[in-house]
């Protein structure tokens, strides 16, 4: 879920690079958009562990619960 609004405003930011006439502003958004995509992969190995963590805890209180 993060990683997708992550990516949604690194396509915004795609956007308003295709309508900017100034160099330097263009580098700055190519900077923030590389920086957003190593978020993006950053929440989803973050919510990936965070799912595995879950699923194992789970399993540790059906165990319990036996």
């Amino acid at each position: 879920m993060l990683k997708e609004k992550i990516l949604c405003i690194h396509a915004t930011l795609g956007e308003v690079l295709g309508h900017t006439s100034d160099e330097k502003d263009a580098d700055l958004l190519r900077l923030c958009r590389s920086n957003l995509l190593s978020v993006a992969e950053q929440a989803a190995d973050l919510e990936e562990g965070l799912c595995i963590t879950h699923a194992a805890r789970a399993g540790e209180a059906m165990e319990v619960m036996a």
